[in-house]
């Protein structure tokens, strides 16, 4: 997982000054999935990028949102 290689969650390296160590979430379904060959390191890759282009799109339409109200509080 610290290599992108197994999908069934992510690694992250913990930095704590003292040693580097390493935290794992393993996700249930991803694991179950993984393990009956109904999903592929390329599909994750692909559904995690899906997710962060939605991210990115509802944060420009926050981006909007936020200057059309403060817009029209300038009004009042």
């Amino acid at each position: 997982m610290r290599n992108d290689l197994l999908p069934i969650g992510y690694a992250i390296k913990n930095e704590d000054g003292y040693s580097d160590s390493w935290s794992y979430h393993i996700i249930d379904e991803r694991l179950i999935a993984y393990k009956h060959g109904k999903i592929t390191n390329v599909q994750v890759q692909n559904i995690e990028k899906n997710l962060n282009t939605i991210i990115s799109q509802f944060e420009e339409m926050k981006k909007y949102l936020l200057f059309i109200l403060s817009e029209s509080a300038k009004q009042r």
